[in-house]
């Protein structure tokens, strides 16, 4: 156990380091986005009108406080909380030498994107929802929801009463405060839905060729995203969700043990769906470990995981810029990065469900 914490000490400050000092400076441009909000909210007392989140994300906004003004005090402080909560998660995982490790290791091959984002704060509510029942586990489901709605998805593949009665009377009473405060409420689900097909999105995959070999496809930032443009982007995107979707039904409906069921829908969703960040990859990568410490999860699934998180970073942010001005390399990274993700899926979708 030593030695796992000696690597998660590491690992982290490697990481930071490469993230002050390296070409990892891409990764803190969102961080100056959150740093501006934080500022309004403490100072003003309102939200952003590009606001595109659930309320719970207010989370990412909190750092910094009266001196949010100040870059590097907000900097510091959402940094040491990510780090906070995501040795909360090695700890949650320790019983399990595979699993811990697996996270410890995992993480940082993704990069200092996973510190400079909040995705980590729903990881380890689905986490905590994986490994309770009852009232507990639809409090964590319900607060990882707030937070990005993908953590819900534990309801469902869990299929306890109490924890789905106790999630709702949740999400009902705080968006009713919502509501009431006149808060965003339903502006995350439209921002989603009028979003187009971001260039890291799998279904993307043949238009971000397109635009490498000059084929008249290109990208365009919109909704604080690069998508690509062309013909019929807009019907590839519904058509690779619906398919999704449909996987996903056919899932819970199958049904099997919790852990694996959340990874193998998880998955499903990030091949199909029209939205595809680097950090939602640690969306995945939570439910992995803890269906390998249940045995859910073979650890077969390591070889396309540890693919497609090395291949993510490589593409974001160390050959972005290239990716978006066409470059046929870092194109192809991208292509091994989606390949291995629906390798992924495929793989956990056909798994045994019950360990």
């Amino acid at each position: 156990m030593r030695r796992l914490w000696v690597a998660w000490a590491g690992s982290r400050l490697l990481s930071m380091a490469l993230l002050l000092w390296g070409a990892e400076q891409p990764n803190l441009a969102d961080v100056r986005t959150f740093r501006r909000w934080s500022f309004d909210l403490w100072e003003h007392g309102r939200l952003p009108h590009e606001w595109e989140y659930p309320i719970g994300a207010v989370v990412a906004l909190v750092p910094g406080g009266g001196d949010a003004r100040q870059y590097a005090t907000y900097f510091a402080v959402l940094a040491c909380l990510m780090l906070a909560v995501d040795a909360g998660v090695a700890a949650l995982l320790r019983e399990s030498r595979v699993a811990a490790w697996t996270w410890v290791v995992g993480l940082p091959l993704l990069g200092p994107v996973c510190w400079t984002r909040f995705d980590l704060v729903p990881a380890v509510l689905c986490v905590l929802a994986l490994r309770s029942s009852g009232v507990r586990q639809g409090l964590a489901a319900a607060a990882g929801g707030l937070v990005k709605f993908w953590p819900l998805l534990v309801l469902p593949a869990t299929r306890n009463r109490r924890a789905a009665l106790t999630a709702i009377a949740v999400l009902v009473l705080v968006g009713t405060a919502v509501a009431i405060t006149g808060g965003p409420l339903f502006s995350p689900l439209s921002n989603q839905g009028d979003r187009g097909l971001q260039v890291e999105a799998v279904p993307a995959t043949a238009y971000a060729w397109g635009h490498a070999l000059g084929m008249g496809t290109g990208v365009r930032y919109v909704h604080h995203a690069w998508e690509v443009t062309g013909s019929l982007e807009s019907g590839v995107g519904l058509v690779t969700g619906l398919v999704a979707l449909a996987v996903v039904a056919v899932l819970l409906v199958r049904g099997g043990e919790a852990a694996w069921l959340t990874c193998a829908v998880v998955a499903v969703v990030l091949v199909g769906d029209k939205v595809l960040s680097p950090q939602y990859l640690l969306w995945v990568l939570a439910p992995v470990c803890v269906g390998l410490a249940r045995g859910s999860v073979r650890t077969g699934v390591l070889l396309p995981l540890g693919l497609a998180l090395v291949a993510t970073h490589v593409v974001y942010p160390l050959s972005y810029g290239q990716l978006l001005a066409g470059d046929a390399l870092p194109t192809l990274l991208l292509s091994v990065r989606n390949v291995a993700l629906l390798w992924l899926a495929v793989v956990l979708v056909r798994a045994p469900v019950a360990p």
